[in-house]
């Protein structure tokens, strides 16, 4: 990526007070003996600019047997577009701890059984539901968070849940005996990238609405329903070596996304090989890409083996 000083062209307004305005960043870096997570998201060049709010957010828990990560992306026309970002993206991990209990030592033999088998596929049923349901609970998260503002400032807080819509980016990383199973389900744009043994997997099911140009959110007609919630399943089961979950604005520098990722794996890997989620946020406020303007939000989960 190229880097370039653009201060000449592009001012850096601050960020409004109300309401309840998002950070410039986030950055986090966390790890266990199985995992190591490293994530940042930064306020994009538009709305540093135009004096906005950053619109993505991102959430995370590091379990002892699974890593599940949540992203989403405020739709940039909507007033309030952050603030569903911010409730989804928690909902999404707060349920996420279900899976501790899930999670049993019988039901992950049987996720480590063959594919082909019944053991396996009852086992991956049972944890895709799961996944399944995390949707419609961060949408009813919204849906409170919404009414719940309105009624407490009805100035400030608007009672349509449109005007906070975002896109939800989930995954699920699950080590096994000798692989790893990572879920993953998506409804909007940005994208998902897994490295494994096999090469470049692309589990984002980055489908657009009827009309083309048109991203789908959370809070779009139809998205919860379960036959289009199982066409935005991807699942492999391999030797994983990291998954990469990205809004937009990082996936559409690198595209064409299923040959971009090795580009983009090559200029994070050198940041992610230290306690680099600081480094991380820095690399995503500064590499240039003419006519990238966007939030960026990248979150690195790296399998310990």
């Amino acid at each position: 990526m190229e880097n370039n000083n653009l201060n000449e062209v592009w001012q850096t307004l601050p960020i409004p007070e109300y309401p309840e305005p998002h950070p410039a960043r986030q950055a986090d870096l966390s790890a266990n003996d199985r995992f190591k997570l490293t994530a940042a998201s930064v306020r994009g060049r538009s709305h540093k600019h135009d004096g906005t709010n950053r619109d993505d957010y991102y959430s995370y828990r590091v379990h002892n047997r699974f890593t599940a990560v949540a992203v989403c992306d405020g739709a940039g026309s909507k007033p309030l577009s952050r603030i569903g970002a911010k409730i989804a993206a928690k909902a999404a991990i707060r349920e996420s701890d279900a899976f501790s209990e899930l999670l049993t030592e019988e039901l992950l033999t049987a996720l480590a059984c063959e594919v082909d088998s019944d053991e396996f596929k009852t086992a991956i049923s049972a944890v895709a539901a799961k996944v399944r349901d995390i949707f419609a609970v961060s949408y009813d998260a919204v849906c409170r968070g919404v009414k719940k503002r309105y009624e407490k400032d009805p100035e400030s807080f608007s009672e349509n849940i449109d005007d906070y819509s975002s896109t939800l980016l989930y995954a699920i990383i699950i080590p096994l005996f000798s692989d790893t199973l990572v879920i993953s389900l998506t409804v909007g744009d940005g994208n998902i990238g897994a490295l494994t043994d096999g090469g470049i997997r692309i589990l984002g099911a980055t489908r657009q609405g009827e009309y083309s140009g048109e991203t789908d959110f959370l809070e779009s007609e139809n998205v919860l329903s379960e036959e289009s919630l199982k066409s935005r399943t991807r699942i492999i089961r391999e030797n994983v070596k990291a998954v990469v979950l990205l809004t937009d604005g990082v996936a559409d520098d690198y595209f064409p996304f299923e040959t971009g990722f090795a580009r983009l794996w090559e200029d994070i890997s050198p940041i992610l090989s230290g306690n680099g989620s600081d480094r991380l946020a820095d690399f995503l406020d500064t590499y240039f890409v003419r006519g990238s303007f966007d939030d960026r939000t990248l979150i690195a989960v790296e399998i310990i083996r």
